[in-house]
């Protein structure tokens, strides 16, 4: 029972990083992601909004009601891979921003 803190948790081992550790790796790491400018959100919003089309679209091919040639298939599945990719360069960098000027969130502002 010696290794139980006043708080009833066990006590941190050598090999389990403390917790300021872990969010200074993470603020670090978030820290690379370079904040986007209006016409660079504008570009990975219509990427995303491709790749949900070409989603829909593959799907649709999928459930029969439309076909699809081979390279027509390769090119919507290269869209929709794209479509993830923008999702989450926005995602990042978002998070980035609201990790960085927390006073500038909508929660902080409300």
């Amino acid at each position: 029972m010696r290794s139980l803190r006043r708080c009833g948790r066990p006590a941190r081992t050598p090999s389990s990083p403390s917790r300021s550790t872990r969010c200074g790796a993470y603020l670090k790491q978030i820290g690379k992601v370079a904040l986007l400018n209006a016409e660079e959100k504008a570009q990975l919003a219509k990427r995303v909004e491709a790749g949900l089309y070409a989603a829909e679209r593959v799907r649709r091919a999928e459930d029969v009601t439309d076909k699809l040639s081979p390279q027509l298939r390769r090119d919507l599945r290269s869209i929709v891979r794209g479509g993830h990719c923008a999702t989450n360069h926005l995602l990042e960098a978002n998070c980035g921003w609201s990790c960085r000027w927390p006073s500038a969130t909508p929660a902080a502002a409300a």
